[in-house]
């Protein structure tokens, strides 16, 4: 029987059993802030949806150069039956690549999923921060005369084995015909915004 200050008293035990889950349960969940997860993706048919944005506005010559650049960065292991373009409306595209088993293993955590990314953005030097679970945060430098050139910020997340998806923006400047076509001043730093969101969309390649 416990003493606190000379004092004798009796714990409920219920209540030891409480307060011993809860701190299981808490040191788990801190345990889980610190630890990646992993669980590699499934091989198939994979669909990535991107969008890009210049102050909050679409432009459909900023994303025809960006699909252009993701068809000639894409990785060789990722080239089997890949298509790279436009959607109807044009401010939006997609992307769909075979994955297969071999690249599909290497792809288990966030960290790894990163490294894939770096490598689809030849144009920018990338840094990954501390790792949170299913996200690994980022720090960089994009220099693309064609596109954006300034710092970045962003992340990249891998929350299950069939999605992944990262975000990146950033204050930098674009070319002077981008800016026109947007109704922006010539040589006006703007807010750069891009989404990508990549899932499963068959277990067998097309």
């Amino acid at each position: 029987m416990p003493i606190i200050f000379g004092l004798e008293f009796v714990v409920d035990r219920s209540v030891q059993k409480r307060f011993l889950v809860k701190t299981l349960v808490g040191s788990m969940l801190m345990l889980g802030l610190a630890v990646q997860q992993a669980h590699a993706v499934i091989p198939g048919q994979w669909r990535s949806d991107y969008r890009v944005q210049i102050n909050g506005k679409d432009t459909k010559v900023v994303m025809s150069q960006f699909a252009a650049q993701i068809s000639a960065a894409m990785p060789t292991d990722l080239k089997t039956g890949a298509k790279v373009g436009l959607n109807s409306i044009g401010n939006q595209g997609s992307a769909t690549v075979c994955m297969t088993s071999v690249v599909a293993t290497a792809l288990a955590t966030p960290t790894s999923v990163f490294n894939k990314f770096v490598k689809m953005n030849p144009r920018c030097t990338l840094v990954a921060g501390q790792v949170t679970g299913d996200t690994v945060p980022f720090t960089g430098r994009c220099d693309d005369p064609f596109t954006y050139t300034g710092n970045v910020t962003g992340s990249v997340r891998l929350p299950n084995s069939w999605s992944w998806g990262s975000t990146m923006e950033g204050v930098g400047r674009f070319p002077d015909a981008v800016l026109t076509g947007l109704s922006i001043p010539a040589q006006s730093l703007v807010t750069m915004k891009t989404n990508v969101w990549s899932s499963l969309i068959s277990k067998t390649c097309q």
